[in-house]
């Protein structure tokens, strides 16, 4: 598919997989928008544009997982293996319909239209992550862009015209269960997203890459791994049993770790200021429990 110069900006270089570890959840997206394209793309190669080409395969999925575990890093190389122009979608609590419909802006005392980068996606193609969706008011998200996600495959530009979504328009729902201010997910929408793939941790091995990408030796990254699994192990065990926290000690808390270290900290300093410390922003004693027996 030839993009246009503008999209073209928006694809990511394919030098951002070289540092990427494929995870299950990769491999399982990766499988649905191969086939579903590649469907696209012959309806596209006999001639048929728009919905015709479009047909039963538009790509919605969700990913699910704690904090850190890489689902926008999925998506962004999917976007680079792919070579798809790239969206990303911050959903927040205060979202309202403009961010995907376009908006209406003050200039020079006259209302202006303004589109959105969910808009230029939606009509030009590419794919867009909406990031931390259940934050959301579900009734706004659900009215603006459900008929977007599923046939009839519109959303209505400065509320009045119908936008119909482009053949090579994939859309991915990201968010975190559990997460303050999160709320459940509209069964009606949640319905249009055939597929949610869970973001586990990776293995042991994997996850050690991981850090290595960070320009880390593989024994500061095991001894960084290894306080972060001993961490979450005493935070589950039966005596202190605080699961809640768990979702803050995460793979991006690690990283942290390893900056702390490149920078100069001490080892268990290291650990302190960063897996530690997101225990202690809603537990302080907890934190200073872990500090103690970890």
């Amino acid at each position: 598919y030839t993009w246009s110069d503008e999209q073209k900006k928006r694809i990511p270089s394919l030098s951002i997989l070289d540092g990427f570890i494929p995870t299950s959840a990769f491999r399982k997206s990766s499988r649905k928008i191969g086939y579903r394209t590649g469907k696209v793309l012959e309806r596209l190669d006999m001639g048929l544009t728009g919905l015709e080409a479009l047909g039963k395969d538009a790509v919605n999925f969700f990913m699910t997982g704690k904090p850190g575990t890489g689902k926008t890093t999925i998506a962004h190389a999917l976007a680079a293996a792919y070579q798809l122009p790239f969206y990303s979608i911050p959903i927040q609590k205060g979202t309202e319909e403009g961010t995907f419909q376009g908006l209406l802006k003050t200039q020079d005392g006259k209302f202006v239209f303004k589109s959105t980068d969910f808009l230029e996606a939606f009509k030009h193609g590419g794919i867009i992550v909406l990031e931390e969706l259940n934050l959301a008011d579900p009734a706004i998200l659900s009215g603006a862009i459900g008929q977007a996600i599923e046939a009839p495959y519109y959303v209505l530009e400065d509320e009045l015209t119908q936008v119909y979504r482009h053949p090579l328009c994939i859309i991915i729902g990201t968010f975190n269960v559990g997460t303050a201010g999160s709320k459940e997910i509209n069964p009606m929408l949640s319905s249009r997203f055939y597929q949610t793939y869970v973001v586990n941790d990776p293995s042991e091995n994997e996850f050690i890459e991981r850090l290595m990408t960070f320009d880390c030796d593989r024994s500061t990254a095991k001894r960084v791994y290894d306080a972060y699994v001993r961490i979450l192990t005493y935070l589950k065990s039966d005596d202190v049993n605080a699961l809640e926290y768990c979702k803050n000690v995460t793979f991006r808390g690690c990283v942290g770790a390893i900056q702390s270290i490149q920078e100069g900290s001490p080892f268990k300093e290291a650990i302190e200021d960063t897996l530690v410390g997101k225990i202690a922003e809603y537990d302080l004693e907890l934190a200073h429990d872990v500090l103690k027996s970890v």
